[in-house]
């Protein structure tokens, strides 16, 4: 955001003092002075390498971009170089119409003529002549007495007054002039102010607004004084301890609510434009400026700095809603970065010194959440840590880095152990007590059926609580074996409106010892406030179990199982992706209680998964198996019917085969009903895709029965994928016709 054209909207003025027996203590400024630069002249001259043109040109025009209206732009009479640079300016038309440049000379008559010469042509222009004026100066350098003083700058005068009205009368330039006393603050006050008067006399036609006579004299005091205007230059460069620093100047009048009248609003650009062209560093704790200038290491800087954001926060909102200017009232911070083009980043930065306020704050602009205090304490003895491990500062992307390695958030590449696939809450209405009988009613159950990821494999955990948490760590207890509660909970909304999400944390202690000193605590976001809180919870259990075993996962299919034919189920879809038929999950769910029933009732995921694949020759190697299709080509015949020409393996032994039929399903029927006594019937067929883009693949399903003389009719379910959709139906029914026991034709 820019600069506000007017900063009482935000920003109030200092109080003063107000001692009555004292003058200065109680002045304050109330508007702005007229702002000249002489980065240019002075500023280029203090120098070890001045600027090129070309770098004073570019100078030059950052300078108009801040909006400064009076440049010094050069010493002219020194050189050609810097005469050049002042009729390129004139000549190439870099000068705005409003905005005065300033040209220096010494109180030389010839000196001053080529000064004048250098801006004829020129809308506005300011003649800048000097002596020096202390006792030092006058004793010592150039031997004058007090008069010869006062008269050197009173004949100069007129030759400036003479030659600068015959520029006017033969180019149209308006001149102003100027007079330094040089070394002022090392003269006799009253002998300063006598040479003043001498040239104002001599001026003649010193008065109001571009009749004016300028006295060039120290900044602040003469502000205060009564002075109008301020020399010097961007960022304070200059001969041996350097001028004024304009930036620091206006931007404190900025601060106490007044319009500096220059624009620093991309602060930064300056920065680069002025290094670029005087190649003058600025240090890292210039007011303002310096990339430090807004960064706070300490821990109660930045806890204080935390809590004002936080605060500012309330009173603008408040003082919107009244009506009121939202002021800007930050501990540390007497402007807002952002008025000047930067951003928050560096406000706040992590080193050995920094506590637990300023890394919650980092956390809060970066990633949204708004730690529990807790949890802040918490995870401050991470970061502090790294810090001590590191022996550096600790950056924004260390941090927040390592906020999500700890808790596991912000997508897979952060994952824990455990994590959230999906879920379904439901709830159990309570018992209802006959009337009279004393009894209250039970609160509701919530049940918890969800799939979890564990150790990189889906598992279906199911449990009970008195809510989605609760119901979720009975879920863990019963299959995993993690005995943990929840000790505290909150939440909060990150956004508004349809982008909304619920951030949700969690401490976990273990449950039989609620005050434990020790406890994990877990982050969860997610656009459903359940969602959030149990992906919390799974953060918070994935810090405690560490990398400890545990239990493999099993299906409890016996008597009084807790697992049924829907967990099967999930079992195969998660492992392998396939979405079975409802009728093929009843009929396999058979065989798996079948399984168990051998095995204490229990089956573990990875056996289920195993057992589905034996049992269907499911990618697993079926060379062995009684037919196996080596190769098939599919043709048309007329009325939209199909045919098969396919090679089989029949016990060993390839066996041609060609069968007709509506489609390539019926085809390879009756293909193989020249192959086999009794005959194949489809009862039911479905198919689905599996994997994404490249790696998708079509699974199909047949329910095949099979009828033979002498036999009782059976069925079987078959399964197969493949890339191409009539392979993997054709390889489905073959994988049917191996689980039945078909009798082959003689002679095959």
């Amino acid at each position: 955001m820019p600069m506000l054209a007017d900063p009482s909207q935000k920003y109030k003025p200092y109080t003063p003092l107000v001692l009555k027996d004292r003058q200065w203590p109680s002045k304050t400024f109330t508007k702005a002075p007229i702002w000249l630069s002489t980065d240019l002249r002075d500023g280029n001259q203090a120098l070890a390498n001045p600027m090129t043109i070309e770098q004073k040109t570019l100078f030059f025009r950052e300078l108009i971009k801040c909006g400064v209206k009076q440049i010094e732009v050069a010493y002219p009479a020194a050189s050609d170089t810097d005469f050049n640079f002042v009729r390129g300016l004139i000549e190439n038309n870099e000068i705005p119409d409003d905005v005065w440049i300033q040209v220096l000379t010494p109180a030389r008559e010839d000196l001053i003529k080529r000064t004048v010469d250098s801006v004829a042509g020129a809308k506005h222009a300011i003649l800048h002549m000097y002596n020096a004026t202390s006792p030092l100066f006058r004793d010592v350098v150039f031997r004058n007495s007090k008069e010869q003083t006062v008269e050197l700058a009173v004949k100069h005068t007129k030759i400036v007054r003479q030659l600068t009205e015959e520029c006017t009368a033969k180019y149209g330039t308006k001149f102003i002039y100027e007079y330094s006393p040089e070394t002022f603050t090392q003269s006799e006050p009253e002998f300063a102010l006598e040479i003043c008067e001498a040239v104002k006399t001599a001026w003649g036609k010193a008065g109001l607004g571009e009749e004016r006579i300028i006295f060039n004299l120290p900044a602040t005091l003469g502000m205060l004084a009564g002075g109008d205007r301020i020399e010097g230059c961007l960022f304070g460069n200059g001969e041996r301890t350097g001028n004024v620093d304009l930036v620091n100047l206006s931007l404190n009048l900025y601060t106490q609510g007044i319009s500096p009248g220059l624009d620093f609003s991309d602060i930064q650009s300056v920065i680069d434009t002025i290094t670029q062209c005087n190649d003058l560093p600025i240090h890292p704790r210039h007011p303002y400026a310096g990339e430090l200038v807004f960064t706070a290491f300490s821990g109660s800087h930045q806890d204080a700095i935390k809590k004002g954001f936080e605060a500012q926060k309330i009173a603008h909102a408040a003082a919107v809603a009244k009506g009121e200017p939202p002021y800007w009232n930050m501990p540390y911070l007497p402007i807002d970065p952002a008025d000047l083009g930067q951003n928050y980043e560096a406000v706040i930065r992590v080193n050995s010194q920094s506590g637990k306020g300023g890394i919650a704050y980092l956390i809060k602009q970066h990633l949204h959440l708004d730690l529990p205090r807790k949890l802040q304490v918490a995870f401050y003895q991470v970061i502090q840590e790294i810090s001590d491990r590191e022996a550096r500062e600790v950056t924004v992307d260390d941090i927040t880095t390592a906020f999500r390695q700890t808790y596991h958030f912000g997508g897979a590449k952060y994952k824990g152990r455990l994590a959230l696939r999906n879920f379904k809450i439901s709830t159990q209405s309570p018992i209802q007590t006959s009337e009279g009988s004393g009894d209250e009613a039970s609160d509701e159950t919530r049940h918890f059926d969800g799939t979890i990821s564990v150790d990189g494999n889906y598992r279906v955990v199911r449990g009970d609580g008195n809510g989605p948490l609760s119901a979720l760590l009975d879920a863990l207890r019963t299959h995993l074996d993690i005995n943990l509660v929840i000790r505290e909970y909150s939440e909060h909304a990150i956004a508004e409106g349809t982008d909304s999400k619920a951030a949700s944390y969690v401490e976990l202690v273990p449950s039989n010892d609620r005050k434990s000193a020790q406890s994990w605590w877990g982050v969860g976001v997610d656009s459903d406030i359940a969602g959030s809180g149990l992906r919390a919870v799974l953060s918070a259990v994935n810090r405690a179990i560490g990398d400890r075993v545990l239990p493999e996962l099993k299906l409890s299919v016996g008597f009084n199982a807790r697992s049924g034919q829907a967990d099967v189920s999930s079992a195969i879809a998660n492992a392998l992706g396939l979405l079975l038929p409802r009728r093929f999950q009843s009929s396999f769910f058979e065989v798996v209680q079948r399984h168990a029933r051998d095995h204490g009732g229990e089956i573990s995921y990875q056996a289920v998964t195993e057992l589905f694949k034996k049992t269907y020759g499911f990618q697993i190697d079926t060379s062995s198996s009684k037919i196996v299709l080596a190769s098939h080509k599919l043709g048309h015949l007329s009325e939209g019917r199909r045919q098969i020409t396919a090679g089989f393996i029949v016990s060993g032994e390839l066996k041609n085969a060609t069968g007709a039929g509506n489609g390539p399903l019926s085809s390879v029927l009756a293909a193989l009903h020249t192959l086999i006594d009794g005959s194949l019937s489809i009862r039911e067929y479905s198919e689905h895709s599996v994997g994404e883009g490249t790696d998708v693949v079509a699974a199909s399903y047949v329910d095949l029965v099979y009828e033979v003389s002498g036999a009782k009719k059976s069925s079987s379910w078959g399964v197969a994928t493949d890339v191409d959709i009539t392979t993997s139906g054709i390889n489905a029914v073959l994988s049917a016709v191996n689980s039945l026991d078909v009798v082959l034709k003689k002679g095959n």
